[in-house]
């Protein structure tokens, strides 16, 4: 077999490019660059943070300055995620995202079925945060 019908039939076996997407769609992996406004949603209630450059930023009320918490996601495709934070034991979860904006939950033992909050559960909700723009001089434009 020659080497350009090899790259062809390898190109062909790439998933994520099948009949389930919609004509002239391009699958598109999970993109946390920049700044995200994210709220984390437990069955005991809900956490607000920042994530930037790969830490969650934390403030609460019962906090004086913000708490950095390392974090990395790394997708595995097909809508799936796996989340780590703090080097401990992941967190497996499925996503959907909407343009600016992503919804995902997370398990300990296992993928999620459906997207939302259960006793085994959370729910992830990360809103991208659009630069502001700079005028002439180094000011900031009003919002």
């Amino acid at each position: 077999m020659s080497a350009l019908a090899m790259i062809l039939t390898a190109a062909m076996a790439i998933p994520g490019n099948g009949p389930e997407m919609e004509p002239g769609e391009i699958a598109q992996g999970l993109d946390l660059s920049g700044e995200w406004d994210g709220t984390l949603k437990l069955p005991g209630g809900a956490l607000t943070f920042r994530l930037s450059k790969g830490r969650m930023l934390v403030k609460t009320a019962e906090l004086t300055e913000p708490v950095a918490i390392p974090v990395s996601f790394t997708d595995e495709g097909a809508g799936k995620v796996r989340w780590r934070s703090n080097n401990k034991k992941s967190l497996l979860g499925i996503y959907r995202q909407e343009g600016d904006r992503i919804i995902a939950s997370f398990r300990r033992d296992r993928y999620p079925k459906v997207i939302q909050v259960t006793n085994e559960q959370s729910l992830l909700i990360l809103r991208r945060v659009k630069p502001r723009k700079c005028l002439p001089g180094g000011f900031l434009a009003a919002e």
